[in-house]
């Protein structure tokens, strides 16, 4: 189902009686769909009659046919409501349209609330333990199926933590969240519910028919808060510098816009309290703050400080009730010889001491070294160790290791992200996904150092998109940066162009940041949460075999990604071809 009132309806139904919730994006293709819902088995499925795409609305009853074909009949074999999608769905009398639904299929949304009454059944909500399970998200899995990640009950309770206290939520907000029901961003804005705030619902492209629209729906409905993304404030300055959206709009009501999902660059943040954001009020006292966190948790480890100061290029602070830190990369290793008292052997053990650089300003990886009430409680599906689930958050930092390759960890969260953190203001930053943190000629780096080059001006009217990742094939010495880019429509990507994006990363970073290799590609991959896709890339030019999910939106892009993986040095003419 896509975003929507009853979306929201059926949760809370399900919540109510203490039963599984799982929300799939009707824009996911299907082998995305099959790869859940096979894992998940579910017992009754909902869906939405058709979904909106750029202005048109497509029927539903065809996939939801071959969804159903495409599961395991003999031990999956949910029953189907179809809730029709109108414009006023919260008024009574559209809850008995019955679209034309074949009785084969399931049944309608009027058929199944006919099954009972409110007037002769009382609503009455089951009792349960803090760790049921509640929600079941999904990673993004961009190299295989998605983990089903299970969130408990008790994750409410961090709900509310960051609507009310980090959020400044309250029963007179009106909050505008844009995100698919895919999307951990719209589990965690069904959370602002529990201070009484008032939630507008969105099911389409925020770009069309211009990236205007989010400001037209704040501006219509008075929205005090308002969730976006950094592309899209980047897709938003690009049209108003081009002329594109010449709109303008009142948003005197608003008071804190949050971005997720990428860094928020200090050129965006630049251009959102310019005069050239298409507003006819000041944004000046409008809390704009970047936020980090994960589908994992279902909430932030880094949030919004409303008040506190805003800086650029930073987050404002760890998430409330979240002992976190960061952790370098690089242990202090010792060997030692010891005898087995069972095997009357001896054996050589390595102990690797962590060092903390939470307050050094160092890059390091972020880790919670406390259990916190939002972590998930298993992953759907995991064997009786919970391996999946170790393996993904706590077997990451080995304290000892023996000559048989057993190891021990510490006892702390890791997230993957590579993440610094501001002795002076207190801020954060995180620099990319520690899987994939450029190390060329032992100096590490996150790709978003890159991007704040690349998208800010003057390349921001210049190129339209980019990639960085490094490229290490087995049997290299060292790494090598490539940066793949899209130029803006119109753009000749030139010599010129090329050397001068190499100077401002050379002058604004240092030399050996400067990537070896900078080409033209066609398109970009993306998750279907709009997250580019780093990791399968570098793994495709560093020669491993990847078969992608189809948690990438468009993973045909990925062949032409293939070719690099043999570049030994930049055509001669240094430009890129398409």
């Amino acid at each position: 189902m896509g975003n929507s009132i009853w979306v929201i309806v059926v949760f809370l139904a399900t919540a109510s009686i203490g039963a599984v919730y799982t929300t799939i994006s009707p824009d996911m293709g299907l082998a995305g769909c099959l790869s859940r819902l096979a894992q998940v088995a579910p017992k009754l499925l909902f869906a939405d009659t058709d979904f909106a795409s750029r202005g048109k609305r497509t029927s539903l009853l065809p996939k939801v046919r071959d969804i159903l074909s495409g599961l395991p009949g003999e031990q999956i074999n949910p029953d189907v409501v179809f809730v029709p999608t109108v414009h006023a769905p919260h008024k009574v009398h559209h809850n008995s349209i019955s679209p034309t639904v074949p009785t084969d299929l399931g049944i309608t949304l009027s058929a199944f609330l006919s099954i009972t009454h409110a007037s002769s059944t009382p609503l009455e909500f089951s009792r349960v333990p803090t760790n049921h399970p509640l929600i079941i998200v999904y990673s993004s899995g961009t190299t295989g199926p998605p983990k089903c990640i299970v969130s408990p009950h008790i994750s409410i309770l961090n709900y509310r933590k960051i609507a009310h206290l980090h959020n400044s939520l309250s029963p007179s907000s009106i909050v505008f969240q844009y995100s698919s029901t895919s999307w951990i961003l719209w589990n965690v804005m069904l959370g602002h519910m529990t201070v009484g705030a008032r939630l507008i619902t969105f099911d389409g492209n925020p770009l069309y028919p211009d990236a205007g629209t989010p400001l037209a729906i704040c501006e219509r409905y008075g929205a005090t808060y308002w969730g976006t993304s950094p592309r899209y404030l980047l897709e938003l300055e690009q049209q108003t510098s081009s002329g594109t959206m010449k709109r303008t709009f009142d948003l005197a009501k608003l008071q804190m816009v949050t971005t997720t999902g990428a860094p928020l660059l200090p050129s965006q943040m630049d251009f959102f309290y310019s005069p050239l954001f298409p507003s006819r009020n000041s944004t000046q006292e409008i809390h704009l703050s970047s936020i980090a966190g994960g589908t994992d948790i279902a909430s932030s480890w880094i949030a919004s400080n409303p008040a506190g100061p805003v800086y650029s290029n930073e987050m404002q602070m760890w998430a409330l009730g979240h002992d976190c830190d960061i952790l370098s990369q690089d242990p202090k290793t010792t060997t030692r010889t010891i005898c087995d008292a069972d095997t009357n052997t001896q054996k050589q053990i390595q102990r690797m001491e962590w060092k903390s650089v939470g307050n050094s300003g160092e890059p390091g990886e972020l880790v919670c070294l406390k259990p916190i009430p939002s972590a998930p409680v298993f992953f759907w599906g995991d064997d009786e160790k919970n391996s999946k689930y170790m393996d993904a958050y706590f077997n990451r930092f080995p304290s000892v290791l023996d000559t048989n390759g057993e190891a021990q960890y510490l006892d702390v969260w890791a997230q993957h992200d590579l993440t610094t953190h501001n002795p002076m203001t207190h801020g954060l930053q995180i620099l990319g996904r520690s899987d994939t943190t450029l190390n060329p000629s032992g100096i590490r780096f996150g790709s978003s150092e890159i991007y704040h080059i690349i998208e800010a001006p003057p390349f921001n009217a210049l190129i339209n998109d980019s990639l960085c990742v490094g490229r290490r094939r087995k049997g290299d010495q060292d790494e090598v940066v490539f940066l793949f880019i899209i130029p803006t429509s119109g753009i000749q990507v030139t010599e010129d162009i090329l050397d001068k994006i190499r100077g401002s990363i050379r002058t604004n970073l240092s030399a050996r940041h400067v990537p070896k290799f900078i080409f033209q590609v066609k398109e970009i991959p993306y998750t279907l949460n709009g997250k580019r896709v780093e990791n399968v890339v570098k793994k495709i030019i560093s020669g491993v075999d990847v078969t992608p999910s189809s948690t990438i939106s468009n993973p045909g892009c990925l062949k032409e990604y293939r070719k690099y993986k043999d570049v030994e040095r930049q055509p001669s003419d240094r430009r890129s071809k398409l």
